[in-house]
């Protein structure tokens, strides 16, 4: 009796440890892998597998503006010789990930010899994805002896039908093959919980329009010696004085707000056609036909100075406040006011463009004109342009 009594919770113990061996410890585990558990973000915006034990924080991320994540960090971390795996999803509805893949491969800084791969379409779990790489190096703080260390940034961006999604891979690159098998499987997991199936609308503002306001916010007039200046032909002196007239303070500032409503309370009337020179119906037509309504801007921007977008709701809060343009400017104070776009009309040929734009900087500086592009070398350059008011 009593060596049964023995025996029996033995045994027990026993076959629970074979049934946890064969049915519980998955094989990747077994092989040195981590078990996975499911996640699900703050707001519910996405759900992910993440490693049970490994550390992981919600706490780097601006859910005001629509921004919800995880950062997780692989076991036996040293110094700058880390191992991080982040899931984010920016649900805000003009954040986009052609907008963030540029910025990624174009940053303000970058270290030297910084090298980045092509971007690649994929299908994942049957999403569409965009991949690409960038190898870098990561610096210790001024005053600190630790090495630099060379690392592999892995990206892999969902665009989404309201924002976009996106995990990264980062980790030194003589360690990148010990867990990337792990953030794969990662990526498989990911799940959007808050997107619906959208299809192209009439809401939505064409690609073309979005490389004309591009080229238009990267105007500039370069500083040339006397001598080049002598050098140029006459065409090439009115092209340089028209740059120099051109006084639009956003261009040029290392932050430049965007309003995300289009303007469309300016007409060209026919004394704003003649001074632009514009005799194309078609253009005048496309112009006014896109003009009737108020439609909402995305950050597809792809220039390289930062470009905010300001929300409708959050520009009324602003200005609807006791300190309105002072409160706009503590919240953007390297912004020079507020840059307003209407939609562009296009000749048929779209080599040509107009549209308004205007840069209300307070309530008593601000100028706002009718611009005209021209499309030449794949590139939209000013051609002309008229003054509509200033203050």
């Amino acid at each position: 009796m009593l060596r049964n009594k023995i025996i029996a919770p033995l045994v027990k113990i026993a076959l629970t440890m074979l049934l946890l061996t064969v049915f519980v410890t998955p094989r990747e585990l077994m092989a040195g892998e981590p078990a996975l558990k499911s996640w699900t973000s703050q707001g519910g915006f996405f759900s992910v597998s993440i490693p049970q034990n490994w550390q992981h924080s919600e706490d780097f991320y601006f859910h005001e503006g629509g921004e919800y994540g995880v950062k997780i960090w692989a076991p036996g971390a040293k110094d700058l010789s880390y191992v991080l795996i982040e899931f984010v999803c920016q649900s805000a509805e003009y954040m986009t990930a052609g907008k963030f893949i540029y910025e990624k491969l174009h940053p303000p800084l970058s270290p030297k010899n910084e090298e980045h791969s092509s971007v690649a379409d994929v299908f994942l779990a049957g999403k569409k994805a965009k991949i690409f790489t960038v190898k870098t190096s990561r610096f210790t703080l001024p005053g600190q002896d630790t090495a630099e260390v060379k690392i592999i940034k892995k990206y892999v961006v969902f665009p989404l039908s309201s924002g976009f999604a996106f995990a990264l891979y980062e980790a030194p690159q003589n360690m990148a093959s010990q867990y990337e098998s792990i953030f794969d499987k990662m990526v498989l997991s990911f799940k959007p919980l808050k997107q619906n199936a959208r299809l192209q609308n009439d809401d939505d503002i064409e690609d073309e329009e979005y490389k004309v306001f591009t080229d238009f916010l990267q105007i500039e007039s370069k500083h040339i010696s006397a001598a080049e200046e002598a050098a140029l032909s006459a065409q090439e002196k009115a092209e340089r004085q028209l740059l120099k007239n051109f006084d639009f303070p956003s261009l040029g500032s290392i932050n430049s707000v965007v309003g995300q409503l289009t303007a469309n309370n300016r007409r060209l009337d026919k004394n704003i056609m003649n001074t632009l020179g514009i005799d194309d119906a078609t253009m005048v037509a496309d112009y006014e036909a896109k003009n009737k309504k108020i439609y909402k801007l995305k950050n597809k921007f792809l220039v390289k100075n930062i470009i905010t977008i300001l929300p409708e709701e959050k520009a009324k809060k602003i200005f609807n406040s006791r300190g309105g343009w002072i409160e706009f400017h503590k919240k953007y104070p390297f912004a020079s006011g507020i840059i307003c776009l209407s939609r562009i009309g296009f000749n048929k040929e779209k080599t040509r463009a107009v549209f308004y734009a205007a840069n209300p900087v307070d309530s008593e500086m601000g100028k706002g004109y009718m611009v005209l592009m021209e499309k030449k070398e794949n590139a939209w350059k000013l051609i002309n342009f008229i003054n509509l008011w200033i203050s």
